[in-house]
């Protein structure tokens, strides 16, 4: 260490300490390695070996280490499983676990597929430089609240991002938000659980994807976008206290199972414009009574819808 400490001092250079046990008869240990990356000269380590537990061990505590002070410029991507916490990282998934804060001062483009997973990270401002985030990347985490400053560039989101974050409880998310994956909010145990419920009236998606609330059971109410044309299959399976929701006249279609097991749901007001309702649409919602529909002339409804309690369908044309 006190090596490359004095070459440092000598040249003032941002430096790489490169670990090559077979050709320099030492083998830098991961406490020395921290020594090393708690000193912002040095801005990275090559480890050569075949020793992979070695590297694995100190890729983890490269990451515990900058992500407890803060992201560093140089660093332009969050990779996939960075920070992720499975049960099988041994001593290092402890530490990483401990993770609740973050503070960027880098320009970060991306974050990995897994990157977060299972951390207990519980607050999270996504930097304005960020325009990827990968599938599951939040996904059973302990976050509760994710904020998002960039206003202006696309933002794509991927499958799964926050799937079983049981804390979760609001997302601020804004029109540059693009492209959607699949289950962005399943099983995210406490979101929408305020009066106000969850809030969507500012993107610009077209459609709602698949399993975006299934089995958020403390979603209460839904305020949908205008740009809103199609509720994907099993959009909002199993919110049992969804009590209802109204559409407006752009919506087009509702995929298959799209409110199955609403148990609470009671009414649901359609648009002008719907042409499908999907099979098993409304499969288990034992208080569902009525349905407004106003439809074109090749509407299409489901065979069967599912809903077995209705007593009215409202034609309002």
């Amino acid at each position: 260490v006190g090596y490359y400490k004095d070459i440092s001092n000598a040249v003032n250079l941002p430096m790489i300490v490169y670990n090559f046990p077979a050709f320099s008869g030492v083998n830098l240990s991961v406490e020395q390695m921290s020594e090393f990356l708690c000193d912002e000269r040095f801005i990275g380590v090559k480890h050569t070996s075949n020793d992979y537990f070695a590297m694995a061990a100190d890729k983890l505590q490269y990451a515990w280490l900058s992500i407890n002070s803060q992201l560093v410029g140089s660093l332009y991507s969050i990779g996939n499983n960075a920070f992720a916490c499975d049960g099988s990282l041994s001593r290092y998934a402890t530490a990483n676990s401990k993770i609740k804060y973050m503070e960027f001062i880098a320009d970060i483009s991306s974050i990995g597929q897994n990157a977060f997973y299972g951390t207990r990270l519980e607050q999270f401002t996504l930097p304005d430089s960020v325009t990827t985030i990968g599938d599951r990347a939040f996904a059973k985490s302990s976050i509760v609240t994710f904020m998002i400053n960039n206003t202006s560039e696309a933002i794509t989101f991927g499958n799964y991002v926050f799937e079983g974050s049981p804390n979760l409880e609001n997302v601020y998310l804004t029109p540059n938000i693009q492209t959607v994956g699949v289950g962005l909010f399943k099983d995210c145990l406490s979101l929408g659980s305020s009066d106000a419920g969850f809030d969507l009236s500012l993107v610009t998606w077209t459609e709602l994807p698949a399993e975006t609330f299934r089995g958020c059971i403390t979603l209460k109410s839904v305020t949908l976008s205008n740009s809103i044309t199609k509720i994907g299959d099993y959009s909002f399976a199993g919110c049992s206290i969804l009590e209802g929701a109204s559409f407006t006249n752009q919506l087009t279609h509702v995929g298959e199972y799209a409110f199955s097991e609403c148990n609470a749901l009671s009414g649901l007001n359609f648009g002008t414009m719907i042409v499908e309702i999907g099979e098993d649409a409304f499969y288990k919602t034992p208080k569902l009574a009525t349905v407004y529909l106003a439809v074109e002339e090749d509407f299409v409804p489901g065979q069967p819808w599912g809903a077995e309690s209705f007593t009215d369908i409202i034609w309002r044309n």
